[in-house]
């Protein structure tokens, strides 16, 4: 198992994507929280790119609570699509991919010295969803991230 700690958003000699990666679970835990890619990520070395195996992203020093998510139902209306977005718990979106067999595919990842914002879908969608919903994942703080994958 291969592993890379990052304790600030600037990128080091090797540089991890998420992008179209997928979140399988995500584990709450008193000091951190760890979220599961089954299909691991992109990792970027000397102008190389290698996908990797399973892989994991812990959050070092970052209850639960310190996470703000959200989930976004998007619905046809007569002028375009109707927008509501609605707090959520890692724990309920947690229990949405384990019991539901769903996962999110992360199509948007910004990191700063003050924090941490991902965003994708939740796939599979149902057809009376017509609109894929987002799930948004925020940190108000930049936390250590430990990379591990195979």
């Amino acid at each position: 198992m291969n592993q890379l700690m990052r304790e600030s958003p600037i990128h080091g000699e090797k540089w991890i994507s998420i992008h179209d990666m997928h979140i399988s679970q995500i584990v709450c835990r008193e000091n951190s929280v760890v979220f599961c890619f089954n299909e691991g990520f992109d990792l970027i070395e000397e102008g190389k790119l290698l996908r990797t195996g399973s892989a994991s992203i812990e959050l070092i020093g970052c209850n639960p609570q310190d996470i703000s998510c959200k989930i976004i139902k998007r619905k046809p209306s007569n002028k375009g699509e109707k927008i509501c977005g609605k707090p959520i718990s890692l724990e309920k979106i947690n229990k949405m991919l384990t019991k539901k067999k769903q996962c999110i595919e992360i199509f948007l990842e910004l990191y700063n010295t003050n924090c941490m914002y991902w965003r994708g879908e939740l796939l599979p969608y149902t057809r009376k969803d017509r609109f894929m919903p987002y799930v948004t994942i925020e940190t108000m703080d930049f936390y250590p991230m430990v990379y591990r994958w195979e």
